[in-house]
């Protein structure tokens, strides 16, 4: 990776070494991303097979690319998903239906998965997360801390970042990002996801990819299943102070809409996309309220 980023003008802000593939989160000057990972791949292969005495491939399959928004907090976000990689592969036996319960926020891991989970995120150290949790300090050259760690409304990032991994740790798994990047052509906002459409032209041959480009429920639809849960307008406690239900909307414009937080904050009347995030992590402390489990039900949103 050191010598990838020199050749091919490369910035790597995150990456995970799994045992057959790779995530990383990188920026191209020049939108080669085709030939830095065909020279990645086969050199790191080569190199590999020669010195442990293997032949075949390494790496599964052909590599997919995933278009990320700059702005607003994506790349924080991304980073923080792609570092939790080695424990959500393990998962300590959760099976189908608890990952499944974890994802929609019906089922939390206890302190003693989390402790576990903490464990294996700590000790594995084929990963760009020891720097970003300030785990090790001697960062290489040709790994770029800066962009993600800009994002971290701290004024000591490191500890922000850590935090902010261990609460998603606490929260439970989470399928929203990870396990839905092989059909999806772009994270981002609505208006981000729009221009890559247009870029993309037509016609496209991967159909389900750029379908995934569209957000899942519209804003005015999300308001108005809240307004029927609540049984009161949007108007009445959407900018009511402590309300929970302001922040349910919040959260699931956020992970269901293909909202930006600041599209969120636009949308809910000018309210200033850290004043979004921050009632959403205050929500996400406490217990999943019924009127998130209402309005799942009433959006589909299970399957």
């Amino acid at each position: 990776m050191a010598e990838a980023q020199v050749r091919f003008r490369l910035r790597i802000f995150a990456y995970v070494l799994m045992n057959n593939h790779v995530h990383m989160v990188v920026q191209t000057a020049d939108a080669n991303l085709s030939q830095v990972m065909q020279w990645l791949k086969v050199s790191y292969s080569m190199w590999f097979n020669a010195k442990y005495q293997r032949v075949g491939p390494l790496f599964q399959g052909r590599f997919k690319s995933v278009l990320v928004e700059r702005d607003d907090c994506w790349l924080l976000e991304l980073s923080c998903y792609v570092h939790l990689n080695p424990v959500r592969v393990q998962m300590y036996g959760l099976n189908k239906r608890d990952r499944k319960l974890e994802s929609l926020g019906f089922k939390r891991p206890s302190a003693t998965e989390v402790s576990e989970r903490l464990g294996v995120l700590r000790r594995f150290k084929w990963s760009s997360y020891g720097y970003y949790a300030g785990y090790r300090s001697q960062v290489p050259n040709w790994l770029d801390l800066s962009e993600v760690l800009q994002r971290c409304s701290s004024k000591e990032p490191h500890i922000f970042y850590r935090k902010e991994v261990e609460r998603i740790i606490a929260c439970g798994h989470d399928a929203s990002v990870l396990e839905a990047l092989q059909s999806r052509l772009a994270i981002g906002g609505a208006v981000f996801a729009q221009k890559v459409r247009a870029i993309s032209g037509e016609p496209v041959r991967d159909v389900s990819a750029k379908r995934e480009l569209r957000s899942c429920i519209s804003w005015e639809r999300l308001i108005e299943v809240a307004e029927e849960v609540r049984g009161e307008a949007w108007a009445e406690f959407g900018l009511r102070r402590g309300d929970c239900g302001r922040a349910v909307v919040f959260r699931l414009a956020r992970r269901y809409c293909g909202m930006s937080l600041k599209e969120i904050g636009v949308a809910a009347g000018g309210i200033d996309y850290a004043a979004v995030s921050d009632r959403v992590r205050r929500y996400e402390k406490g217990d999943v309220s019924q009127m998130e489990k209402d309005m799942i039900s009433i959006l589909n949103l299970e399957t």
